[in-house]
């Protein structure tokens, strides 16, 4: 069937047709979504190239079509500033190009109605910008406006009105897609990063632009020390940092920035993640992020004590540990004491760490961190505590204590001094929280039961175990 047939057709039948286009406009998209994007755009282009070949100067409506998918890039890269390649790996921008390179290749076709066919080539050349960039103009032209109330939007009659409809729409179903990645991006990097600590780095880092306008740059430096230091929930603040910066320096800046963050950054520790990029292809699926144990001999045996040192809710824990709950584990040839840290002895805060002690047992918690964590409870006015790698025995229920397992923990040198109260109660109760041997809670009962017979230096009750 000639193109003029089908015209025909459709004009006697546009019932008929309109119902078999969205049939076929949700056909094609059902396909693109299917064989990937850029198939889509391959398919899109053969099958201008068909609709082309059956016209008499395939050449000319090709190009036409290539022109008018021109038109859309241009529009889509100036509406998506932040990546405009990612808005075009939607079925939206898709069909947002096709139905611009069609609008190209039919103005094309109405001026072979009304003139030959061009047969030099400058002829050429100026039919095709006609149809390709003029097509546009033509179509987003309007006969006339009425305005039915003062103040309201005009309303247009002309084929700017149905153009007009259709683009908008068109516009916003990419906007929500890109939305939704936009979210999903600054709430993977931005998470748990306290804007306040962040605010010097991120304005000295937009320094790196060399293109970015002055103006621009200007804005963006006062804009941020007001989301930073104003007031309101941490996370959200972050948050708002995330998309300002997105907005005018894209997501591979941002993340450049924001992905491996200091921990003096984090108002909290980061809770364990799912499996991510390459990982999660190949097959590790839903695997989380590797895991340390963390060995807690101190305050932390108590859930609550080490839930507020991360920061995070009972839910978020349970979460966590789901696979890999806290278990018992003990510690042979070693001992508590407490104490001031060496380096920091002006610093009233009172420290439990470990030493060797032949024929002695330390009990306590093993829980499972990601590395980010770690570094988290690591703090940084702490010096001289410090990581420190060992073996402990791990109680897995049938054999108690039986299986070793490489750990880490927390270790300082320090001036011993008694411990308060609170300290050792608190030890108590993360004891007897998680069944630790019945001897192991006396010894710290009798610890405690000393420390109230025995006045002690009035010590800070904030410990960092």
């Amino acid at each position: 069937m000639a193109i003029p047939d089908l015209l025909a057709w459709v004009s006697d039948h546009w019932i008929l047709s309109l119902i078999l286009g969205f049939f076929l406009i949700g056909l094609f998209g059902s396909i693109a979504q299917s064989l990937g994007i850029l198939s889509g755009y391959v398919l899109v282009l053969l099958l201008a190239g068909a609709v082309a070949w059956a016209m008499q100067s395939p050449t000319l409506y090709l190009a036409a079509f290539l022109l008018g998918t021109l038109t859309a890039f241009t529009e889509i890269v100036s509406k998506f500033r932040d990546e405009p390649l990612k808005s075009f790996r939607t079925v939206e921008a898709l069909f947002y190009h096709a139905f611009n390179g069609a609008i190209s290749m039919f103005a094309l076709y109405v001026l072979t109605l009304y003139w030959t066919v061009p047969q030099e080539p400058l002829e050429k050349m100026k039919a095709v910008m006609v149809a390709g960039l003029g097509s546009m103009l033509i179509m987003r032209s309007r006969l006339f406006n009425i305005r039915l109330e003062k103040g309201k939007e005009d309303i247009s009659f002309g084929p700017e009105q149905f153009v007009k409809v259709f683009l908008r729409f068109m516009e916003q179903a990419i906007d929500r897609v890109r939305a939704q990645e936009r979210i999903d991006f600054v709430k993977r990097v931005m998470d748990d990063i306290d804007a306040s600590k962040v605010e010097e780095y991120s304005l000295t880092m937009l320094d790196a632009s060399q293109v970015l306008e002055e103006k621009k740059k200007t804005q963006l430096k006062s804009e941020i020390p007001t989301i930073c230091g104003g007031s309101g929930d941490k996370q959200l603040k972050s948050y708002r940092l995330g998309f300002l910066l997105l907005d005018e320096m894209g997501e591979d800046f941002v993340e450049r920035l924001f992905t491996d963050p200091k921990p003096e950054w984090l108002f909290r520790a980061r809770v364990p993640r799912e499996a991510e990029g390459l990982r999660a292809i190949v097959g590790l699926g839903q695997q989380r992020e590797q895991l340390v144990s963390y060995f807690a001999y101190g305050r932390s045996m108590s859930t609550s004590q080490m839930l507020r040192r991360l920061n995070w809710s009972a839910d978020e824990a349970l979460k966590a540990w789901e696979k890999d709950p806290p278990r018992r584990a003990k510690l042979n040839d070693s001992r508590i004491t407490f104490g001031r840290l060496a380096a920091r002895p002006d610093l009233d805060e009172v420290l439990a760490t470990i030493v060797p002690s032949p024929k002695s047992t330390v009990e306590g918690v093993l829980y499972s961190l990601p590395p980010t964590a770690l570094s988290f409870l690591l703090k940084p006015h702490q010096p001289g505590r410090i990581q420190s790698k060992t073996t402990v025995l791990v109680d897995k229920g049938g054999e108690e204590y039986k299986d070793p397992k490489e750990v880490v923990t927390f270790i300082g040198e320090v001036i011993e001094v008694p411990p308060p109260q609170e300290y050792v109660s608190t030890m108590i109760a993360g004891a007897t929280q998680h069944g630790l041997s019945s001897e192991y809670v006396h010894t710290l009962q009798q610890t405690l039961q000393t420390l109230k017979t025995v006045p002690a230096p009035e010590l800070a009750a904030h410990s960092a175990h």
